[in-house]
């Protein structure tokens, strides 16, 4: 069978996004909420490929300062913890970027209905993972954060 041009059907947006993974969905729920018209192109259906659906390492899980299991955690700390462990291989700019900003964005995920794992009062559990000085870590309860 051959196709051709007038088989294919257009489809109009304001916004596409190739890729389906975690930065992609976030930049698709981003341009929505800005009022865009989205679409999301993907090789696989939704949460079937990719390594942020796929993964359940410690690395799948949120390190975010957020000070509920250590409270003298502070972004600076997540910062200064990140550039000791890859000093010469990351950029510094980029790490307190990230640093500063992944608080917001871990409660941008609690308000999106992401089931962190939480304490009998409420606040979320955090972990302590390799380097950091205080626990900072969160994830779903099941360890399929990058799914939820």
């Amino acid at each position: 069978m051959r196709l051709h041009w007038d088989d294919i059907p257009i489809v109009r947006t304001d916004v596409l996004v190739c890729g389906a993974g975690g930065a992609g969905l976030r930049a698709a729920i981003s341009a929505h909420q800005q009022g865009a018209s989205v679409r999301v192109l993907c090789k696989l259906p939704l949460l079937a490929g990719g390594s942020t659906a796929n993964g359940l390492s410690e690395i799948m899980s949120i390190g975010a300062a957020i000070a509920h299991s250590d409270e003298p955690d502070s972004p600076e700390v997540h910062f200064l913890d990140t550039m000791r462990a890859g000093w010469g291989f990351i950029d510094e700019q980029l790490v307190r970027i990230y640093a500063y900003e992944v608080p917001e964005r871990f409660w941008d995920l609690v308000l999106l209905g992401v089931p962190f794992a939480q304490k009998t009062d409420g606040r979320f559990r955090q972990r302590h993972s390799d380097f950091a000085t205080y626990r900072r870590t969160m994830a779903v309860p099941d360890g399929s954060t990058g799914r939820a």
